[in-house]
């Protein structure tokens, strides 16, 4: 048996095996084979116990160095990728062709030569409008339309900006022909358009097309008896169509009696021909009394916010303001419409309808001016669909500043999200009377 312990001791000593010690140094007590193996069995799980450690220990090692190895190959990755990055964008900017002009040159003479030697009558003649009215509407419009120089070029005048406008909507030019001709590009010719209307819109709109007060409604009351004698009367109201190019959706409701595309602008005038009230925007086939009927002068009317309560006795009889229509509108307390005509009708009847027609003539005149004076009212004008809606303002205003002649703006744009169509147009008040003395006024039929 001591023999057996002693070699088993010496190969643990070999493998380096901490041992207990020798049972021949027990006490002599506890000395027998039963305890010589349950040392040797200790001995063997402590090495046991000792390799999985080991073991333990050079696996952490590795997961740590793997992710430490994983970690530095990411950021080769990410240092390649930039370097890859920044050696593309210097490829790239060296690689780019150097911008030669910032700005295309272009022709500004003819404009010069407006400006320097055109007289008064040219600039009637095609801005429809004074020089001095224009310089009147571009300082009202300065401040919204001024763009800041930068040092790449500098910013258009103002004055050019309204010019372009106004030629564009009195003649109806195309817009290349237009850029050529004021030396803009084809993009800054339309972008001018729609801001100078967009700025009249928004600043003189609001200024000039209203309801008339008490005190302006006595002077056209009292207008509208001298000229034609015919008592408080407020104002006559009547509709025309303005063309379109066929809509895509919903094309037939846009087609009119008259064999066209249009929709339908309804407007209010004083005895100047001066426009106080406007809605547009319905089909062409839509019918006047059913356009009057959803409109706000028909709300305001019925609401009795539209006209005041001033009434005239006339034979015993009190008449308030009224609004004069054509045969299409409904009768209503303030609005006067001519007897049926036919074989019932008296001499005194027959008399009255030949006044009134007379003294609604305004608002015709006041349309045939309109569309004479300008090109765009009388060609076709595109409408993108339903998602459309035109909205048309009209106002005169007797002076923008203290001793300037009264003017007529007349202003028609499109609301819509893709596509944006406007008239603007001005007349000096002498022209403004000799257009209304020598031009012959179309009439419209009101029945379908």
């Amino acid at each position: 048996m001591s023999v057996r312990l002693t070699s088993a001791r010496r190969k643990c000593s070999e493998a380096g095996i901490v041992c207990l010690p020798s049972p021949t140094t027990m006490d002599p007590r506890i000395h027998s084979i039963p305890l010589a193996l349950l040392w040797l069995r200790l001995q063997q799980q402590q090495q046991q116990l000792q390799s999985q450690y080991a073991r333990l220990v050079r696996v952490k090692q590795i997961h740590v160095l793997m992710r430490l190895h994983f970690r530095r190959r990411q950021a080769r990755r990410r240092r390649r990728r930039r370097l890859r990055a920044s050696l593309q964008a210097l490829a790239a900017f060296r690689g780019r062709q150097t911008r030669n002009i910032w700005v295309k040159p272009r022709c500004h003479e003819w404009w010069q030569q407006v400006c320097d030697s055109w007289t008064e009558t040219d600039w009637q003649r095609n801005f429809r409008m004074t020089r001095a009215t224009f310089n009147v509407l571009c300082n009202i419009l300065r401040g919204q339309l001024t763009r800041q120089d930068t040092r790449f070029r500098k910013a258009v005048s103002v004055e050019l900006r309204v010019a372009i406008c106004l030629w564009r909507l009195a003649t109806n030019l195309e817009l290349r022909s237009l850029s050529h001709l004021f030396g803009v590009g084809l993009s800054s010719a339309c972008s001018f358009t729609q801001e100078v209307v967009s700025a009249i819109n928004e600043i003189l709109a609001p200024q000039y097309l209203h309801t008339p007060s008490a005190a302006e409604l006595e002077g056209i009351v009292r207008g509208f008896r001298e000229r034609w004698k015919f008592p408080q009367c407020a104002g006559a109201v009547d509709g025309t169509h303005i063309p379109i190019l066929a809509p895509p959706n919903n094309s037939a409701d846009y087609y009119n009696r008259k064999g066209v595309y249009s929709v339908i602008l309804q407007g209010v005038v004083d005895h100047n021909m001066k426009f106080w009230d406007v809605n547009i925007g319905w089909p062409g086939r839509v019918h006047d009394a059913r356009v009057f009927s959803n409109s706000s002068l028909y709300q305001r009317g019925q609401n009795g916010t539209l006209l005041p309560g001033r009434s005239e006795t006339i034979q015993d009889v009190d008449v308030p303001l009224v609004i004069l229509g054509d045969a299409a509108y409904p009768l209503l307390p303030w609005l006067m419409k001519p007897y049926p005509e036919g074989r019932g009708t008296t001499q005194a009847q027959a008399a009255f309808n030949t006044c009134l027609s007379q003294t609604r003539m305004t608002v015709e005149r006041a349309f045939g001016v309109t569309t004479k004076s300008t090109s765009v009212m009388m060609k076709m004008m595109n409408m993108m669909g339903d998602q459309t809606l035109l909205t048309i303002t009209l106002a005169v205003t007797v002076g923008i500043t203290s001793g300037m002649p009264c003017v007529l703006i007349f202003l028609l744009s499109s609301l819509s999200i893709i596509h944006s169509l406007s008239v603007f147009m001005l007349f000096d008040i002498s022209v403004f009377r000799i257009t209304q003395v020598s031009y012959c006024a179309m009439r419209h039929s009101p029945q379908e």
